[in-house]
């Protein structure tokens, strides 16, 4: 996937997807802290994460809340 922030970079990041019982959750893996580091978001923000075009895209936009 690529996700870009209030920059407007997009950088490919590996998102992993886990199911375990009736638990679910997401990893994001390799350059999240890129992401993190361009857009400047720290530990503890609230981020909203979108699909920018859901049927044709892995492109997905992350804003702070």
């Amino acid at each position: 996937m690529r996700i870009y922030g209030p920059t407007g970079i997009a950088i490919r990041c590996n998102v992993l997807k886990r199911n375990k019982g009736n638990k679910s959750w997401t990893e994001f893996r390799s350059d999240w802290n890129l992401v993190a580091s361009v857009n400047n978001f720290a530990e503890g923000d609230v981020l909203k994460f979108r699909f920018v075009d859901h049927n044709h895209s892995n492109l997905i936009k992350v804003t702070k809340m």
